[in-house]
């Protein structure tokens, strides 16, 4: 009688036979395959698998991720996932971890169970979602105190957690410098060898964007002066250079592609990079400015060649995937919904909110997003920045789509609390994984922002360009903006929103209003 590979045995022993292998069937042949990206499957096919008899932290985590998945993905209506069975082996494997020697040489093992607890606790949803921003946060930690040395464990390292938590970089506000040594790539070659080369520099420069993000934010909000300081330079110093990089990542990019014939699931992986890498440019053009006009003067070929490649996406998972489905990623919900919200063009942004409905047909729950709450954040935006316009000739009326939910109350204020930045920081990850879609940071530097727009206009106008086209185009003026959406709390039926809005006169207070929505 042949014997029976050591994974299902350390599994038995340690789990119990019936339940154990089982779940590690399911995750084998059927999780492993769902969960990540096609550049992942040596992660979670291949390391994951590996390493399971090594650790019963990591054998209950496996037992946990299917199990949960499984309950997950149930192709039920008004069905509710009983986590119970999960959710013991999610405590058991904490239990195990909390056996482990203080000084445990080993880094992979920890590593790899935060990913894998960072994983249940996106399964279980946005009520978790500090608990997996600690475990990103213990495991960047980890990873910024390994140093530079040639061993099997960095190789295993470097080749597969490394690459995941640096795409985990939208996820929480704390920021732990990336150790460059433990990237395969950082520099852009004339033409990406891979995707998973394109991936981890595309990725590289998405992190150091959202370190110079927070930065911006934290500079601003112990405000600045009109005159021009040194940290102001340096900061518009380090956008430079990572603008210049996401271009030659483009070119590089666009080479790879040139000379590749790649299949279709490969095809998909490309359009998820070159949508991520159109609006990382327009983000940090309009956090680094102070204002999003720049959404409107620069970043419509952005937001439209994103919409594409969202459209694609969609369209191939809806040809592909049978039933309900959960990914580890992040990969359309959050960045067409900030298209959405941020594009004021009214076909762009009608597509987008039209792309989030198919989403939902998918039936395909991305990381911490919820697509019932995606889609109705997203329209909301809409109707209150289009109330009472004229849409033009041939654009869907809003009242056309879709409600699926009614505004049970409406309470609007003039008072913004002083806490309103201390709250970006802790926003909602649906909303492109950055946190928040907000731009215009309530700080002194809208003011020196509004009177260069002024400037500009007044250029413009001298040049004969029509008012319309200049600044705040289509109707959408800066008074009508919603400059920040913050999900104060929700349930699976109800939805409260906090909108932060423009006052309606120069210097006057920033209008907050707060709805509460039914889902019907």
């Amino acid at each position: 009688m042949r014997e029976r590979p050591p994974i299902t045995r350390a599994l038995d022993n340690d789990l119990g036979a019936g339940l154990s292998f089982h779940a590690f069937d399911y995750y084998r042949g059927h999780v492993s395959h769902q969960v990540g990206d096609t550049v992942d499957s040596d992660f979670w096919g291949d390391l994951v698998l590996r390493l399971a008899p090594t650790d019963p932290a990591i054998r209950h985590a496996i037992s946990a991720i299917s199990l949960m998945y499984a309950e997950k993905t149930k192709d039920t209506k008004d069905h509710c996932p009983n986590y119970r069975p999960a959710i013991l082996e999610y405590n058991k494997a904490i239990l195990a971890v909390r056996s482990w020697p203080l000084a445990t040489e080993s880094r992979v093992k920890p590593l790899l169970v935060c990913l894998l607890f960072v994983c249940i606790e996106f399964m279980l949803g946005d009520e978790h979602q500090n608990a997996a921003k600690m475990h990103i946060l213990q495991g960047r930690r980890l990873l910024a105190n390994i140093k530079d040395r040639k061993t099997p464990e960095l190789d295993i390292i470097r080749q597969y957690l490394a690459p995941i938590y640096l795409r985990l970089a939208y996820v929480g506000n704390d920021r732990v410098d990336f150790p460059t040594h433990l990237l395969q790539m950082t520099t852009t070659p004339l033409k990406f060898a891979s995707l998973a080369d394109a991936r981890c520099v595309l990725y590289y420069l998405v992190d150091i964007g959202f370190t110079l993000i927070y930065d911006v934010k934290s500079y601003r909000s112990n405000g600045v002066s009109e005159t021009p300081d040194t940290e102001g330079d340096a900061l518009q110093s380090r956008y430079k250079h990572i603008a210049h990089e996401l271009a030659n990542w483009r070119h590089a990019f666009e080479a790879y592609l040139a000379f590749s014939d790649l299949n279709r699931p490969d095809t998909r992986t490309a359009k998820l990079l070159t949508q991520r890498h159109c609006l990382m440019i327009v983000f940090l053009d309009s956090m680094v400015s102070g204002s999003d006009y720049v959404c409107d003067k620069n970043s419509l070929c952005e937001f439209s060649i994103a919409a594409d490649c969202a459209t694609f996406t969609i369209k191939y998972d809806n040809e592909i995937m049978q039933g309900p489905s959960f990914t580890f990623e992040s990969e359309v919900t959050g960045p067409v919904y900030w298209i959405a919200a941020k594009c004021r063009q009214p076909a762009i942004r009608r597509r987008a909110l039209e792309l989030l409905y198919e989403r939902e047909k998918t039936n395909r729950v991305e990381s911490l997003t919820m697509i019932k709450h995606t889609i109705a954040m997203a329209k909301r935006v809409i109707e209150i920045e289009e109330e009472g316009l004229d849409i033009p000739h041939g654009t869907r009326p809003m009242q056309d789509y879709p409600d699926k939910y009614e505004v049970v109350s409406r309470e609007e204020s003039s008072e913004w609390a002083e806490g309103f930045l201390a709250d970006q920081k802790e926003q909602w990850p649906v909303l492109w994984d950055l946190g928040s879609h907000c731009s215009d940071i309530p700080t002194k530097l809208t003011r020196i922002t509004a009177a260069t727009e002024q400037k500009e206009l007044a250029e413009g106008l001298a040049k004969g360009w029509p008012r319309e086209r200049l600044v705040w185009p289509y109707g959408i003026t800066r008074e009508r903006r919603v400059l920040s959406v913050v999900v104060k709390r929700h349930t699976a039926d109800d939805l409260w929103l906090e909108y932060v809005r423009e006052p309606l006169t120069g210097g006057g207070e920033y209008r907050v209003m707060e709805e509460h929505i039914r889902f019907t």
